[in-house]
């Protein structure tokens, strides 16, 4: 039989997975669409909200602790540098 406060953890780990799944989704997604725009080769008009959106979701994910601040840190960079090499051409 478990104790009390094992099941309450284990009713806290499931609720904590789903909550960070969401998240991490979120940025996620955002980022795809990112992507996809710039293979569609969409000028800076088209890729600018794209690329607040998807900062945002990450550092929001980072606040809560679903993102480390340097992988947050280090996936801004390279979409941004993925940013400035399509707009480069």
């Amino acid at each position: 039989m478990s104790t009390k406060s094992s099941l309450k953890r284990a009713r806290q780990i499931r609720e904590r997975n789903v909550r960070n799944k969401r998240v991490k989704k979120s940025f996620k997604t955002a980022i795809k669409k990112l992507e996809l725009g710039i293979k569609e080769k969409k000028g800076i008009q088209e890729l600018t909200p794209l690329l607040t959106k998807a900062i945002s979701l990450i550092d929001k994910a980072a606040k809560k602790g679903v993102l480390h601040k340097n992988t947050a840190g280090r996936k801004k960079s390279l979409i941004s540098k993925k940013i400035k090499k399509h707009l480069a051409k």
